[in-house]
């Protein structure tokens, strides 16, 4: 399996990431850690968007005294849509980095391994390797 390289350029609340030089995904963070929307995009355009799960949670999270709390104990922290509809949803604590979701019925997890190189499965059967880099 050939590894794919992703490339990753921030500039202040907004992360992009590429391929190849094409834009594949955005983020948007606060408190510079916590991420409040993820996009992923397909040929240029948008595909799927990762948003929190509960606004009373997201308005809570941007206490922080509150979000310690909320970062330990609360679990489902992004729905996935497409198309306006939800498909899935992160499992995933919100201290942890998002490495589990479901997307309908299927089950994916993202595996680190060293020197920047992951690994995603799908239903525990392999299906992507890349490397992250700097753009």
């Amino acid at each position: 399996m050939a590894t794919l390289t992703i490339c990753r350029e921030d500039s202040n609340d907004l992360r992009k990431f590429y391929q190849n030089d094409i834009l594949v995904g955005t983020s948007r963070n606060t408190h510079g850690f916590a991420m409040d929307e993820i996009v992923i995009y397909q040929n240029t355009t948008q595909k799927i968007v990762l948003k929190e799960t509960n606004f009373f949670i997201w308005f809570l999270r941007h206490i922080p005294i509150l979000s310690i709390f909320f970062m330990l104990f609360i679990n489902s922290r992004f729905i996935l849509l497409e198309g306006g509809k939800t498909i899935g949803y992160t499992k995933d604590k919100w201290f942890v980095p998002i490495r589990n979701f479901v997307i309908h019925k299927d089950t994916y997890k993202l595996y680190a391994h060293k020197n920047d190189n992951f690994s995603l499965t799908k239903n525990n059967i392999q299906i992507a390797l890349y490397k992250k880099e700097s753009y």
